[in-house]
């Protein structure tokens, strides 16, 4: 275990809210079918909304300082769009606060790259769409966004900051899965990839969504650790899944024609013999940009509290 994952234990078991995220912006410069936090400005202002301000983000980091956050992370959208960025960055980084970033990538230029080196933050979790611009094309919009995206990874790698990179597998980059693996096991480069999207919870699903169904995910899931793993080591892991399963059945076939335990409704929440490991509302937060604070940025609710209200 980890000290990080000490504490948010603690964090848990205490209700301190260790971890947030402030998801500062809609705003991108992709338009990715299967993103639910995608806007132009102009379809911002169109809808009548706005982004809160610099200052306003910074007065609730305080306030989250203050009871127990410790470790923030910054997105969006895209958060390098959010006006005054650099500005709100310093100062929370400033409060002590450990802070990560999500981004795409394709606006750390030179100079961005300059100022992350003076201000470096703790993680910087960049997502790569595909290993191709033709790839990228079709999943984003923006063919040029993958030399940009690819130049701001290796930037960052040479200059000391460490970097994630994110990859999510949908029918448009399925067939790159390999490659981005590839790349990052190159490049000594941690990529965390998921094969399964959820369905976009917080906004209504549009006709393009493009996600992989939870069959086909699971294929994917095998085929990466095919690439990945040893092919003894493969094998082996599969006798291991397919004994769990034979067991798994096995008791359920003992258990049939038993009544199951159902929890009476005044006994809800209480703590079970198994619970969620999810850090979700225990020890994290999530604010979106309009506004709300859930325990998980998937989610539109519940929403508890607006916690840009001033005291």
């Amino acid at each position: 275990m980890t000290v990080k994952d000490y504490l948010f234990r603690k964090a848990s078991r205490n209700r301190i809210p260790l971890g947030g995220t402030f998801e500062l912006t809609p705003v991108c410069n992709f338009a990715c079918h299967m993103c639910y936090v995608r806007k132009t400005r102009q379809e911002l202002r169109n809808e009548g909304f706005r982004e809160h301000t610099a200052e306003e983000w910074i007065r609730l980091g305080r306030k989250c300082r203050e009871q127990g956050m410790l470790y923030l992370l910054l997105t969006g959208g895209e958060p390098f769009l959010f006006p005054d960025f650099h500005y709100l960055y310093e100062s929370l980084q400033n409060m002590g606060l450990i802070l990560s970033l999500n981004t795409n990538g394709t606006l750390i230029d030179e100079k961005e790259l300059t100022w992350l080196k003076e201000h470096a933050p703790a993680r910087v979790n960049l997502t790569l769409y595909g290993s191709s611009p033709e790839t990228y094309g079709r999943v984003c919009g923006r063919p040029e966004g993958y030399e940009r995206a690819v130049r701001a990874v290796l930037g960052l790698k040479e200059a000391g900051i460490q970097v994630i990179i994110n990859a999510s597998m949908i029918p448009e980059n399925a067939g790159d899965m390999e490659s981005i693996l590839d790349f990052g096991k190159a490049h000594d480069i941690v990529v965390h990839m998921s094969t399964y999207m959820f369905p976009p919870v917080r906004r209504t699903p549009e006709a393009e969504d493009s996600r992989l169904s939870a069959e086909e995910a699971g294929r994917m899931g095998v085929r990466k650790q095919y690439h990945q793993m040893d092919p003894e080591a493969f094998l082996r892991r599969g006798r291991r899944v397919l004994k769990k399963m034979e067991e798994k059945k096995r008791q359920q076939e003992e258990d049939s024609g038993e009544k199951q335990k159902i929890l009476p409704e005044e006994n809800w929440g209480e703590t079970q013999e198994s619970h969620m490991e999810c850090r979700a509302g225990r020890s994290t937060f999530w604010v979106s940009w309009e506004g709300k604070m859930n325990p998980c940025g998937i989610m539109d609710f519940p929403a508890v509290y607006d916690p840009f209200q001033k005291e």
